[in-house]
């Protein structure tokens, strides 16, 4: 897109704004803050959403993920964006492929049915069938879509960048921070080579006698705007084929599907963050289908075993616990006030306090702990809100099919075993290697730390600030550190003085007469130090 393009989009998109009654976002002004005026701002941002395409839609669908960044209203609303438009005509896709695979539609396919069996704004996916006879789901990316959502995200990252330092709007919403994670969103959605590579590492994953299915992905078939996997008959979760299922067959659907997202979520670390109606299937047999991998989360074991913490400490209903698990999982703000936090924490554990744990919606709890969060200005990383989108969305699923399962309840062993798992034998080494490996590095950095600083002094350009809230108390801790400190040198100097004494020692013959008494006053000293910091240590534990 050229740059009278470019401008002329950015006109279009301002128009679409002030046409929405975004005018004050341009004039400094401020919209008065209300669960009204969040509910009317969220439905003109979905029109806004809605009327400029693709790129937008997207963007309000993160948004919608984001409740602890935008208010619960306007993420409610945000919600209602739907992914549907027009269908390409089946001729341009069928160029797409034959440009994809450099070979004629009629020896890729020995049908390909014309009429998509879905349409969204990035793709649409079509029934066809290869020459070796298998059945697969083509899904064809959009042409040129690629090259139009680049152009929106580099005008949106112009205008956040413009909004945040001279609009209100734009001071209280990180703009940038939302663009950015929406180019990163979009860059891996554009790119169907990720979307087989999730398909296949959730197949393999899968448990033996697991009741999901996976569809196996066609390699020779698949490439970064082209994705084919096998193709699946079945109804979907939402069909009246469904829903005409006995009552036991349905909490078995329930059932299976909940602990197979719990379990991808807390065991694997990689699950499916938009497990929707439509993403599964019904076979007649029974079993499920799950389909469409585009939106994945990834939980490393340290997230896994924050989200542990918080799982273990909702479960007590421990206040303390849950601030301390909350702050490790988001970025909290320096001057977060943490009474306000506790009491907040506290009137919500006060809803669920002697519930039992069949009768929590987890959309309750994901609910308030994004609102504390937005409260509060605590931003939960990306990796964690598509946990709170994925429990959200499971609980849709749940309630449809048997609101008498509690996902708290299946979760509550998934945490229980993450926690024991940290004190295994083997996750305690993995943790002292991790330690070894940090520590080695700030050894091996120490030097030119030192270096610099001790240039920087020389120089007198070494400056230090701190900011205390109780000086006294905080400056009669640095001195006992800073003595303790002095302590420990004192004592690993003597130690190897010791050490040079008894190596040289022994090296000489015959030993001297000074030798024994200089090695027992040395062993006396560290001794004596050695138990002074014991006892200042324990002192300190106690204040």
């Amino acid at each position: 897109m050229g740059r009278q393009a470019k401008w002329w989009r950015v006109q279009q998109i301002t128009r679409v704004f002030l046409k929405h009654g975004f005018g004050y976002l341009w004039d400094g002004r401020k919209e008065i803050a209300s669960p009204e005026r969040g509910r009317s701002m969220g439905r003109r941002l979905r029109q806004v959403c809605e009327e400029l395409g693709p790129t937008f839609v997207k963007l309000g669908q993160l948004i919608s993920t984001r409740p602890d960044l935008v208010s619960p209203e306007v993420a409610a609303e945000l919600e209602q964006l739907q992914d549907q438009v027009p269908p390409v005509p089946f001729e341009v896709i069928a160029r797409c492929l034959e440009e994809e695979f450099d070979k004629p539609i009629d020896r890729l396919f020995s049908f390909i049915d014309p009429t998509p069996l879905a349409a969204a704004s990035i793709g649409q996916v079509h029934r066809a069938r290869l020459p070796s006879g298998q059945e697969v789901a083509v899904k064809v990316q959009r042409p040129g879509i690629e090259g139009h959502i680049e152009t929106d995200v580099a005008i949106l990252e112009e205008l956040a960048a413009w909004a945040e330092v001279h609009t209100q709007w734009g001071k209280i919403y990180p703009l940038t921070a939302i663009v950015g994670e929406l180019r990163q969103s979009l860059r891996r959605e554009l790119d169907y080579r990720l979307e087989a590579q999730y398909a296949r590492q959730m197949r393999r994953r899968l448990p033996d006698e697991s009741d999901v299915y996976i569809p196996d992905v066609v390699g020779e078939y698949s490439t970064r705007r082209v994705f084919t996997a096998e193709y699946m008959e079945g109804s979907k979760l939402s069909s009246q084929a469904v829903e005409a299922l006995s009552q036991e067959r349905k909490r078995r659907l329930a059932r299976t599907i909940a602990e197979t997202i719990l379990h991808q979520m807390l065991v694997d670390g990689l699950f499916h963050a938009d497990p929707h109606p439509g993403n599964w299937l019904v076979k007649k047999d029974g079993s499920l289908v799950l389909l469409d991998f585009g939106m994945v989360g990834r939980l490393t074991p340290e997230h896994k075993s924050q989200l542990a913490d918080l799982i273990i400490a909702l479960m007590r209903q421990d206040t303390p616990a849950i601030v301390e698990a909350l702050l490790n999982l988001g970025v909290a703000p320096v001057d977060v006030d943490r009474v306000a936090l506790y009491r907040d924490v506290d009137e919500i554990r006060d809803q669920f306090y002697e519930v039992p744990l069949h009768e929590i919606d987890i959309r309750d709890v994901v609910r308030l702990t994004f609102e504390l969060s937005f409260r509060h200005q605590i931003r939960i990383p990306t990796h964690l809100t598509l946990v709170g989108k994925a429990m959200v969305t499971l609980g849709g699923v749940v309630e449809q099919l048997d609101p008498s399962l509690s996902i708290v309840e299946l979760a509550e062993p998934f945490g229980t075993e993450l926690f024991v798992g940290r004190y295994t034998p083997r996750a305690a080494a993995e943790k002292l290697a991790a330690y070894g490996r940090r520590w080695r590095k700030i050894a091996e950095e120490a030097p030119d730390w030192l270096a610099e600083w001790a240039s920087a002094a020389g120089d007198g350009e070494l400056r230090l600030g701190l900011r205390l809230r109780d000086g006294q108390w905080a400056l009669r801790r640095v001195e006992r550190a800073v003595n303790r400190l002095a302590a420990s040198v004192i004592l690993l100097s003597l130690a190897v003085v010791v050490a040079a004494l008894v190596l040289g020692g022994f090296a000489r013959s015959p030993v001297p007469t000074w030798f024994y008494t200089a090695v027992t006053v040395g062993l006396a000293a560290i001794g004596a130090i050695t138990f002074w910091l014991i006892m200042e240590i324990t002192r300190s534990g106690k204040k």
